[in-house]
């Protein structure tokens, strides 16, 4: 009976076997292929990272020589490099071939320091990975603005002169800027954009924003400043002061903040590609740099706290903290909180009393709770909207909105082409539809302080 179920057994065919070398011989195969490629991945990577370090070890000198207008030679920056090469003829400055032998020197130029374009690629050791590089090192105009701002107002001045004084046109506890929201001064003006703590709250920062006023004070102490996509806080030749109490987070995506002076007093960490660019920098806290791309440019610098760098992420004098002058810290803007005058004051000074409806050239409305207008209106002037609520104002269409929006309950929120004049809402300005803001002094619309709707 063994005999036969012995007999009876089938064993592995010439096609089995066959069939099962050529799958194992594919495994194999494609494992060598997997291993091969991450190798090839994993060297091309770590020469890509080696290349970007020596590429940010050549602007950063470069940006040094720029910004101090000193000549640099072609041998001082290949010296700099420890295993890249500049391949030849690929290093331009100033649109000029720079070679081997060849210096810049700096072009004297009485408005300022111009922008200067580079371009170079480099190359790895092995010759088989390449680097580029096509950038502008931004100059800097040496003309200086002069704004003043007092320190604090007078004890006796009501919220109207402290506004007008120190031509204040968003005062609140939060910035929604919308989209690529621009944020402007009028000709020959110098608006002042002041964000409270009121509501004990973080503040966010998101789109392609940017904010050109001429000085920007934030007081988040406690929170945090959130910086996210491409935003833009002060633009260069335009804002004077920054000056923010709380921990900034400047966020990938190239957030920028731009100033004659940034002051800030809490921590600050630099995601990719976000920098901060001024004459002069302090920060009380500490700073962190995640990415090789971020930058503090300026003059001077002046840092508190501990300084953790991928590389040489500060370009410009670092100074000790002790060399530091308290007369040339911002000084902060101390403004009262403003209140409504008595139902009856309204009432008695031509204010409709209603919650929702049109808009005119002229109007003057209160309300006792929240006010909205929701349809399209065309271009409107020299509008007062005093709310005990929130301020909603939709589907303006494409039209400009000018006057003062008084909401120190609520928030305001604008939806429409452009809004001219001056926003002062305790929970936040908040825009839709990217309309342009630009700010315009309350005096434009209101030259007596007893006329002002609020006190």
């Amino acid at each position: 009976m063994c005999k036969r179920y012995i007999s009876q057994q089938e064993g592995i065919t010439l096609i089995e076997l066959l069939a099962a070398l050529a799958i194992t011989s594919l495994i194999i195969i494609l494992s060598f292929s997997v291993l091969t490629s991450t190798f090839k991945f994993n060297d091309k990577s770590q020469a890509h990272i080696n290349l970007r370090q020596e590429a940010n070890i050549l602007i950063t000198n470069i940006r040094k020589h720029h910004q101090k207008q000193e000549p640099v030679c072609y041998e001082q920056l290949e010296q700099l490099l420890s295993s890249a090469q500049i391949l030849d003829s690929t290093l331009w400055l100033d649109k000029k071939e720079f070679r081997e032998g060849n210096c810049w020197e700096p072009i004297p130029s009485t408005g300022g320091i111009p922008d200067l374009p580079v371009t170079f690629t480099l190359t790895d050791p092995s010759q088989r990975y390449q680097f580029e590089i096509d950038t502008i090192i931004d100059g800097y105009s040496r003309n200086e603005i002069s704004v003043d701002i007092p320190n604090q107002p007078p004890v006796d001045d009501n919220f109207y002169e402290q506004i007008k004084n120190n031509n204040v046109f968003i005062y609140g506890s939060d910035f929604g800027i919308y989209g690529s929201t621009p944020v402007d001064n009028a000709t020959n003006q110098h608006g002042t954009i002041f964000i409270s703590n009121l509501n004990q709250g973080n503040l966010l920062f998101t789109g392609n924003n940017e904010v050109s006023v001429s000085n920007i004070y934030i007081n988040k102490k406690g929170q945090e400043i959130i910086f996210r996509s491409s935003t833009k806080l002060g633009a260069k030749n335009t804002t004077d002061i920054v000056r923010i109490e709380g921990n900034v987070q400047l966020n990938n995506g190239g957030s920028r903040i731009y100033a004659n002076t940034v002051y800030i007093d809490g921590n600050v960490t630099f995601g990719s590609s976000a920098i901060i660019d001024a004459r002069k920098v302090i920060i009380t806290g500490d700073v962190t740099f995640k990415n090789w791309d971020a930058y503090i440019l300026a003059d001077e610098v002046y840092i508190g706290g501990k300084v953790v760098e991928r590389q040489v992420n500060i370009v410009g004098v670092r100074k000790k903290w002790d060399e530091l002058d308290n007369g040339n810290i911002p000084k902060s803007l101390h403004l009262s909180s403003p209140s409504f005058h008595e139902d009856s004051w309204y009432m008695e000074n031509g204010y409709e009393v209603r919650t929702n409806g049109d808009l005119s050239d002229g109007s003057k409305i209160y309300s006792h709770s929240n006010f909205t207008a929701k349809d399209w209106h065309p271009d409107t002037s020299n509008v007062t909207i005093v709310s005990k609520g929130d301020i909603d104002i939709r589907n303006f269409g494409g039209s400009q909105l000018t006057g003062i929006l008084f909401a120190p309950q609520g928030k305001v929120t604008f939806n429409g082409g452009a809004f001219r004049g001056v926003v002062i809402a305790r929970d936040g300005f908040f825009t839709e539809s990217n309309p342009s803001i630009t700010f315009t002094n309350v005096s434009e619309f209101i030259n007596n302080p007893e006329r002002a709707p609020f006190k």
